[in-house]
């Protein structure tokens, strides 16, 4: 079951790309962000309600969903899409492909049972190396701003990897759906505000079939069903190991463009998925050989 979960994501996800990638090319960014994640709370809000979840139990847990929502879904994509229009797609992969290495250093110093490891460390840099090589044709950036566009990827993927950190230690007894819901919902808001105030009144853009179809998938698969996901497979297996599905998506992103959109595959992808698959296997199959996921601590 974790396994199929852990699949599932990669899959869900390395089709985000692509889903955003047609989007882009109708709405305008932050809006389009914020709107994915405001539809995916309103999608969550009444199941929650549904399952009568008890309000004593939202304001207890209030403070950790909102303030791992900023770091998880605001801060990250606003970085990501005000980077976006500097820096080349390849090397937002690149950057985006980090997470899992500061994902070991926060539970490192915060997890006793998932400590940093050299063999973890090396999974994650061939992991990088193969995303390098899947994008290599697209990697070239030639100005200040495109610099401070990386910089602002890697904080993002510093700050998505504290908040799973955050809610490995803190927050795995919170329902797994109360905390998609309270943070798609304050990332949604963040977001929306700065699109509605930077980018102009949303109703006024013309929707064409390609942009609803992306919102719909981003909004039901890529958030609300792919947030609730992950929160229970943190519940049940390493942080580390739920982390390193931002390597595995590169792969299913470069052969979903190839499919869909007829892009060209070269030898470069290939060879960079195989080394994204050997980082994976360090990070994530036990040193005995046996090939399955890393359960951690459910205490």
């Amino acid at each position: 079951m974790k396994a199929a979960v852990w699949l599932a994501l990669t899959i869900i996800w390395g089709l985000t790309w692509l889903a955003v990638r047609v989007g882009l090319n109708d709405l305008p960014p932050m809006t389009f962000a914020g709107l994915r994640f405001l539809l995916a709370a309103t999608l969550l809000l009444p199941i929650v309600l549904i399952r009568r979840t008890k309000l004593s139990a939202i304001t207890a847990h209030w403070q950790i969903i909102v303030y791992t929502g900023l770091l998880v879904i605001a801060i990250p994509y606003a970085l990501q899409f005000w980077g976006q229009q500097f820096v080349p797609s390849g090397l937002t992969a690149v950057m985006f492909a980090t997470m899992p290495t500061f994902t070991m250093v926060f539970a490192h110093l915060s997890i006793d049972d998932d400590p940093f490891t050299l063999r973890r460390f090396g999974g994650a840099a061939l992991g990088i190396a193969g995303v390098g090589l899947i994008f290599s044709d697209q990697l070239g950036a030639d100005s200040m701003l495109a610099f401070w566009g990386c910089v602002g990827f890697l904080l993002g993927s510093a700050s998505q990897a504290l908040a799973q950190v955050i809610i490995k230690v803190r927050g795995r007894h919170i329902d797994p759906l109360m905390i998609a819901t309270g943070q798609t919902a304050t990332g949604g808001v963040l977001l929306s505000t700065i699109g509605i105030s930077s980018e102009g009144n949303p109703l006024r853009i013309e929707w064409t079939p390609e942009a609803w179809m992306s919102l719909l998938y981003l909004s039901v698969f890529g958030s609300a069903i792919a947030f609730s996901l992950l929160y229970w497979l943190l519940r049940h297996v390493k942080v580390t190991t739920v982390t390193s599905i931002a390597l595995a998506q590169s792969v299913v992103a470069v052969f979903a463009g190839w499919i869909v959109l007829g892009e060209v595959l070269y030898w470069t992808a290939l060879l960079g998925s195989a080394a994204v698959l050997g980082g994976l296997g360090l990070i994530i199959v036990q040193p005995t050989g046996v090939a399955k996921i890393e359960t951690g601590s459910d205490s």
